[in-house]
């Protein structure tokens, strides 16, 4: 990870590590499930939300889910052949699904891709039934990060605006607003205040526990100019965290400590980061 400081703040430019958390797979599968969570009394019982990645009911929630399974292993690997495979064979299967474009769009971001990531997700966009905010919301994070990626951060501030409007509870939206308002290379798009009102927001929902909130909350504080609160959490987030984003916090915090805020660019989606 190279730290580059001046005037403006300290530019990091993180060393890819490609991490991918089984809760992400989970919560997509979740939202673009076939079947609503809702009361099948006649059969299931209730429904909750993600009760498909519990027990599967139906053939396509099996289906999904062994899918899943597959492209978490080939992501892991990075193994673009084999996730190219899967994701044709369940194109083959269902070829009207949402996700599928979904996670085609997540696995260009990774390939640097960005344009068919874009593509991909607009796709998505456009087979989405209607009525779907929280499908909806998830697609407009993802299609954010590859505009971010691109380098057209105001488009990536508006659709994450997006899908905070569509589904208030989509933390991973505020989540990813609050980081992009807070370390933003743009200075048309960062707005200090803003972030810290949305980190927090976020850091209260997960109680004060989660080490990459707890980084993003203390970022937030540093572009509104509060470093005794940034070095206070960030100093929490190292507390907290035990994998492999510790080094990073402790970076961060030297940068804080420096009475510097920090200015990071877009990533490819941090799966590990999307289970709060």
């Amino acid at each position: 990870m190279a730290l580059y400081t001046s005037s403006m703040g300290t530019l990091i430019r993180p060393t890819r590590q490609f991490r991918v958390h089984a809760s992400f797979i989970s919560i997509i599968i979740g939202i673009f499930s076939p079947v609503p969570h809702s009361v099948d009394a006649t059969q299931n019982g209730p429904r909750g939300w993600g009760s498909s990645w519990t027990v599967p009911h139906t053939a396509e929630e099996k289906a999904n889910r062994e899918m899943a399974r597959q492209l978490q292993a080939a992501l892991r690997a990075r193994d673009w052949s084999t996730a190219d495979q899967v994701l044709a064979k369940a194109s083959q299967r269902s070829p009207k699904s949402a996700y599928i474009p979904f996670f085609r769009s997540v696995i260009a971001m990774h390939r640097d891709r960005y344009d068919d990531a874009l593509a991909d997700a607009n796709r998505a966009l456009e087979l989405l039934p209607k009525g779907s905010p929280g499908a909806e919301s998830a697609i407009y994070v993802a299609r954010s990060r590859a505009y971010q990626l691109k380098g057209a951060y105001r488009a990536g501030r508006a659709d994450l605006e997006r899908a905070i409007a569509l589904n208030k509870g989509n933390l991973v939206a505020q989540k990813d607003y609050a980081w992009l308002l807070a370390t933003c290379p743009d200075a048309s798009v960062r707005d200090g205040r803003r972030a810290v009102g949305f980190a927090r927001r976020v850091n209260n929902k997960t109680e004060n526990k989660v080490g990459s909130v707890l980084d993003i909350l203390a970022a937030a504080e540093a572009e509104k100019g509060d470093f005794q609160a940034a070095v206070r959490n960030e100093q929490r987030a190292v507390a907290v965290e035990k994998g492999s984003k510790r080094d990073s916090f402790q970076k961060h915090l030297q940068v804080f400590q420096s009475g510097q805020p920090l200015r990071i660019p877009a990533e490819p989606p941090d799966f590990q980061e999307t289970k709060i």
